[in-house]
């Protein structure tokens, strides 16, 4: 029944009107159609009103997608054991410039496929992304394109996040590239 529903809505939100919902209404990350889609679900009490789940989607250049990424990914301030999240990362490029991604506890992230989503760096003696405690990083790929002494893809300091079905690449110059380094304890639990 809930499947018969969940379809006649989305029959409906296809025929309805949704520019009122051309902008994020609430904050989820969706626009347009899927913020439509969500809108009825949660009218119909089949999504919760409020969703731990933020959606990036490939907004421009490759640039343009890691600037999105990283201000979605910070505007994330409440995650805890009680109010866990998923950032959800739609296919594409999504390069950081030389900045990096600080993984959080409590917040897991996750692609749409090892050969669909690329979050990349060229982080000069840094790293693309660090990991954290009770945190998973899952179905994508992981790359610094570093252009220095030392270029690493995934960093854990004293921190163990679950990795899960990721490629990791590296590119590095002069001294070398690590594909992930582990340090003061750390023990990350790498699954395919």
């Amino acid at each position: 029944m809930r499947a018969l529903i969940f379809v006649l809505l989305t029959i409906f939100s296809c025929s309805f009107s949704i520019s009122s919902f051309a902008f994020d209404v609430d904050g989820d990350g969706r626009e347009g159609l899927p913020e439509a889609v969500h809108a009825l679900q949660v009218v119909s009490g089949m999504a919760p009103a409020s969703s731990n789940i933020v959606f990036i989607e490939s907004v421009g250049t490759e640039l343009e997608n890691g600037t999105a990424l990283l201000e979605r990914f910070d505007s994330i301030t409440n995650a805890d054991e009680d109010n866990p999240y998923l950032l959800k990362i739609e296919p594409g490029t999504y390069d950081l410039g030389t900045n990096s991604l600080i993984m959080q506890p409590f917040v897991d992230i996750e692609g749409s496929g090892q050969n669909t989503t690329k979050i990349t760096s060229s982080a000069v003696d840094s790293y693309t992304v660090a990991g954290a405690n009770n945190a998973e990083l899952r179905l994508i790929t992981i790359e610094n394109k570093g252009s220095s002494s030392w270029a690493k893809a995934i960093y854990n300091d004293n921190t163990s996040p679950a990795i899960t079905y990721v490629t990791v690449k590296v590119k590095g110059y002069a001294y070398g590239h690590i594909a992930i380094e582990n340090r003061n304890g750390s023990s990350p639990v790498l699954s395919n």
